[in-house]
């Protein structure tokens, strides 16, 4: 609900305060601009207020020059409401905080006094109005490129806020039966990770629902709409900064938010199965969506018998039972890596002896209840870094059924495992993180028509061994493996 200004019958108008910094403008830029400026003027204050005390009346003197600071910052408060007031009524955002201190500079500015040299002191006043600002605003973009934190207070992060409900940024929560989508984009200067991924690992779904995770090669957070642009910052400095010459266009952008948000309100609230199909295709190639790399990975229906690894029992070394076995190669818990930091999610980190060699983990799933309309699911992400160069893996699925029979189905397709998606977000060599890509899971599905060949009943499988070929030293990254129910 947004802040407005309402009337009422013999009640004039009335100040509805919601959300009143949902108008405002902030974020690193105009945070820093905004107290450098405060600072100096606050300091140059100081010393004429010191300069023009009067000899035996210093307490008078400084009496005087309080009144005047509470005169000041009285006028700023009433700016700062007019300027939000202004805000609301126009529907537009304005940097409030940073205009209410400027018209304080300003009047404390004019109210010190020129002394012996008007001249002088009015170069003075033009210099600090209009450097301070500047260099703060470079100095607080700076900042915020630097920790990897530079988002504006109240500010979403994802075309599919709505969707999303923003918990990517409201701490641990865990959500249960509910459907959960997150959009994000590989190029985000300000997150630095697909931060939404991590709300994705702690949401749990019932059958009938749906969560997709998709992130989209070269898209950053701000052209999600209309308004932000290609920066995001204070004063236009962050064009210096960010590196925005690999982003999408912005229509782009918003073509493809737009395609995966109403794709997942029609399979959610429509159970439309042709919606659906978008998510289920490991690399979407429909004319309405832009010519881009995409990851997406998705649950949908009956989850009991698709096996996470967050609770499985491990040590130090290869996974123990009952979880997941190691054939060839090493399988070993950990929590997935970001751009910057960790995920909550924990997957397996596979392995192989040898680079260019093969790796395999088997996942007992004969625990599990039969789930009608199964589908065969796994979720993989390659773990080299796109700066190491190599050959793509190759990954197939074992499906053993409780009669003994085994068929073989491929999982990636002759073109491999895709890769990592670089991103690289600033111009500074001293700014970039060491890490230009993460590993982004992608949900995979054994084909039907191939179990199906197989004469191996889903209804009753005892095991799954994935198999990579082809891995790099890296090895790759899975999770979320199993028989999956209907949609």
């Amino acid at each position: 609900m947004s802040d407005r200004l309402e009337t009422g019958q013999n009640r004039g108008w009335r100040w509805r305060p919601q959300n009143i910094g949902h108008r405002w403008i902030t974020g690193p830029g105009w945070t820093g601009a905004t107290a450098l400026l405060g600072v100096v003027v606050l300091l140059l204050w100081l010393w004429r207020a010191i300069e023009q005390a009067m000899p035996g009346a210093v307490a008078v003197s400084w009496r005087i020059s309080a009144q005047d600071l509470l005169l000041t910052a009285a006028v700023g408060s009433v700016a700062a409401l007019m300027g939000t007031s202004a805000a609301a009524l126009l529907k537009r955002r304005v940097p409030v905080p940073f205009l209410s201190v400027l018209v304080m500079s300003v009047l404390m500015l004019l109210t010190m006094g020129a002394g012996p040299s008007p001249v002088g002191w009015l170069v003075v006043c033009l210099i600090v109005l209009l450097t301070a600002p500047l260099l703060g605003s470079w100095i607080g973009t700076l900042i915020g490129a630097a920790s990897g934190h530079g988002r504006r207070p109240g500010r979403r992060h994802s075309a599919a806020a709505a969707v999303a409900l923003l918990v990517a940024a409201a701490g641990a929560a865990t959500l249960e039966g509910v459907n959960y989508l997150t959009i994000g984009g590989s190029h985000d200067a300000d997150v630095g990770a697909f931060a939404g991924t991590k709300q994705y690992a702690r949401t749990g779904i019932a059958p009938g629902q749906v969560k997709a995770a998709v992130s989209i090669y070269r898209a950053n957070h701000s052209q999600f709409n209309t308004r932000w642009g290609s920066y995001d910052a204070g004063l236009g400095l962050s064009k210096h900064l960010l590196d925005t010459e690999a982003l999408l266009g912005a229509r782009d952008q918003q073509q493809a938010a737009a395609v995966f948000v109403s794709a997942f309100l029609d399979a959610t609230l429509s159970y439309d199965r042709a919606a659906m199909r978008l998510f289920e295709t490991p690399a979407p190639d429909v004319e309405w969506l832009p010519r881009t790399d995409y990851r997406i990975a998705v649950a949908s229906g009956d989850q009991t018998g698709v096996i996470g690894f967050a609770d499985v029992d491990h040590s130090a070394g290869d996974v123990n039972t009952p979880g997941p076995t190691a054939g060839e190669g090493t399988a070993q818990m950990t929590a997935l890596p970001l751009r910057t930091g960790v995920s909550d999610n924990t997957v397996l980190h596979v392995r192989p002896d040898r680079p260019g060699g093969e790796a395999a983990v088997t996942v007992d799933v004969s625990d599990s209840p039969p789930v009608p309309e199964g589908r065969v699911v796994v979720d993989l992400a390659d773990a080299r870094p796109h700066e190491i160069p190599g050959e793509s893996a190759t990954v197939e699925v074992d499906i053993t059924d409780s009669a003994g029979r085994t068929t073989t189905c491929p999982l990636t397709g002759p073109a491999g495992l895709p890769g990592q998606m670089p991103a690289t977000t600033v111009k500074l060599e001293a700014l970039k993180n060491d890490a230009t890509s993460e590993p982004t899971l992608q949900t995979h599905t054994a084909s039907t028509d191939c179990i199906a060949n197989g004469a191996v009943g889903l209804d009753a499988v005892e095991a799954l061994t994935f198999r990579a070929r082809g891995l790099s030293n890296e090895g790759l990254y899975l999770d979320n493996a199993g028989v999956a129910g209907g949609h």
